[in-house]
């Protein structure tokens, strides 16, 4: 994808940039907008978005400029790219009232982190 005008992102704010895009996704999936590799290495970030399959506006995107400057994101200039993925329903999704009730793994409650910790 890429931006519908010429937007200027100012250093450290983040802005929406309208695509002009808008499509339909198939039930039971959804779209997930994702940084190409070119933004990273001018240290421009995208914030990964969610697309939901019911959506029908114009896909905007949100970027933050990381730079000393302005940067100014070029017309038709692909910046982003969309992953449609299928996803479970909520009925896939135990819920549990004590922990005891939860199966145990190797991980366990460890987060941020601490799959890299030597065990």
């Amino acid at each position: 994808m890429y931006p519908l005008r010429k937007p200027s992102l100012e250093p450290g704010v983040a802005t929406a940039v309208d695509t002009g895009l808008k499509i339909q996704l198939k039930s039971g999936t959804y779209g997930m907008l994702v940084s190409r590799f070119k933004l990273l290495k001018m240290n421009i970030i995208v914030f990964p978005g969610i697309i939901d399959s019911d959506y029908r506006g114009s896909i905007k995107v949100f970027f933050r400029n990381d730079n000393q400057t302005a940067i100014k994101l070029e017309k038709g200039k692909y910046c982003v790219q969309l992953i449609i993925q299928p996803y479970a329903s909520t009925a896939a999704i135990r819920q549990v009232a004590a922990d005891s009730m939860l199966s145990h793994t190797v991980r366990g409650s460890g987060g941020f982190g601490s799959t890299d910790v030597n065990r």
